[in-house]
């Protein structure tokens, strides 16, 4: 690109959070270096991953490299703190994921055209079904749970960029500006869910979070949700998290209210199936209620900044409050853990 583009384009920081898999960072790496866009770094935030100083000598990125797993939540503030001082733009990507050209440049003209946008995810594509989208979150339920465009084909969002309620951190641009006012990633998450967080305290703001459709990305991992003792702990303590801190108290009231009673209910009613899924939920409450002060003073914060009412979240659709829709979602994962333990 010529000298005009190099000095007039922003600047962005591609943050690749990568943990024990050179493989994979290797591909995501190689598409990334790919990209037709004149102005940016590119960062791993590694965990535990042998022979990764090899790696960043030959694609010559910045490697934040720890020994202990720290978990995605809190690679990405770390990525964000190591950033170069001119970004504008940070782009988080997942290693397991694979850019196309024009993808960053398609990012930044859509931040660049509207100021009242302070997320942008890619179109992120299966790696493995190319024509059918990956995860992005239209809207969540009463629960907290994605209502996902995973499996749609790719027609049935059409060609332009469309508003959803919350990103994917597999791949994503945000502002400096707002990830800085917004504190960023909760590092309490550790996994699932920041993501979600992240791009509700976004539009509390009274910012937009949109899906890039010329963004085009494509993601490897195994999309399945599989259900495990490690998922429900991290899932369950964090949609706690979540809900308590950036519902309104009237909302907090009845999701909040709701999402406890259903978590408790579901002891006794996933013990004959799998206990340690069980002992899972019991822990996320305990973790929960032991870091309650914390969560309190996080919360008091995002009230006070918050510009944007559940109402209007509601009125657009992205806070869902159908309790049937909610309870059919619940009894298609009964039904899923019990054929999983029928086929044992």
């Amino acid at each position: 690109m010529d000298n005009y583009l190099q000095t007039n384009m922003p600047y962005v920081s591609i943050v690749i959070i990568n943990a024990r898999n050179i493989e994979s960072l290797e591909l995501c790496l190689k598409s990334v270096y790919k990209t037709q866009y004149p102005n940016y770094e590119v960062l791993v935030v590694d965990c535990q991953t042998p022979n990764i100083e090899e790696l960043a000598m030959k694609y010559d990125f910045k490697l934040i490299s720890f020994k202990n797993d720290v978990g995605p939540a809190k690679s990405h503030n770390i990525g964000f703190k190591n950033i170069s001082i001119d970004s504008k733009y940070i782009v988080f990507l997942d290693n397991d994921v694979e850019v196309t050209p024009y993808w960053l440049k398609e990012l930044v003209d859509i931040m660049e055209n509207d100021k009242s946008i302070g997320v942008a995810q890619a179109c992120i594509f299966q790696y493995k079904h190319p024509n059918k989208l990956d995860h992005s979150c239209l809207s969540i339920d009463l629960l907290g749970s994605w209502i996902s465009t995973y499996g749609l084909e790719v027609n049935s969002i059409g060609n332009k960029t469309i508003e959803v309620f919350a990103a994917s951190s597999a791949a994503c641009i945000t502002r400096r500006t707002v990830y800085k006012i917004t504190g960023g990633f909760d590092d309490d998450y550790f996994i699932y869910d920041d993501d979600t967080d992240y791009s509700w305290r976004v539009r509390l703001m009274g910012y937009k979070v949109v899906l890039v459709r010329n963004a085009v990305v494509y993601h490897k991992s195994n999309i399945e949700k599989t259900i495990n003792p490690f998922r429900v702990y991290h899932s369950t303590k964090n949609r706690l998290y979540t809900l308590f801190k950036n519902v309104g108290l009237r909302s907090l009231l009845v999701r909040g209210g709701i999402y406890l009673f259903l978590s408790l209910l579901a002891i006794p009613i996933l013990a004959p199936l799998n206990v340690q899924l069980s002992i899972s939920i019991i822990k996320a409450i305990y973790e929960f209620i032991k870091n309650l002060r914390r969560i309190i003073i996080k919360r008091a914060y995002i009230q006070s900044i918050r510009i944007i009412d559940d109402k209007v979240l509601s009125s657009k659709g992205f806070l869902r409050n159908s309790i049937k829709f909610t309870i059919n979602e619940l009894v298609q994962k009964y039904k899923y853990l019990r054929m999983k333990r029928d086929e044992l």
